[in-house]
């Protein structure tokens, strides 16, 4: 979402433009950024250790499965429009109520309460 108005483009972490570089220059530009692109630096925000997990999980992409993707997708934070859509949804699968009851009072007519 955010990398659409960047310039220069983001990469593609899967390519072999990255993949090519080495265990090292993948950490050193994790923690200390790329100047004049929305790459930010990392170091000093949490430990080394997470820079080399952020390494690991680069390696990994290309050989990431449709399952770890729907993972890492459905833990994206979503809009405001996507949280009202949910929220429209659910409304909608429950005959309007907001309770998550789905008998309504015009279901239950001629029937004893």
């Amino acid at each position: 979402m955010f990398g659409n108005g960047l310039y220069p483009k983001p990469p593609d972490l899967k390519l072999p433009r990255t993949q090519n570089l080495t265990d090292g220059e993948i950490f050193y530009i994790v923690e200390n950024g790329i100047r004049m692109s929305g790459m930010p630096a990392f170091a000093g925000s949490g430990s080394s250790e997470d820079s080399w997990k952020f390494v690991y999980f680069i390696r990994h992409l290309p050989r990431l499965t449709s399952q770890e993707e729907a993972q890492m997708k459905s833990l994206n934070p979503k809009t405001p429009e996507e949280v009202q859509e949910e929220k429209d949804e659910e409304q909608f699968l429950n005959y309007g109520q907001s309770s998550g009851t789905t008998t309504t009072k015009k279901h239950m007519k001629g029937h004893q309460q």
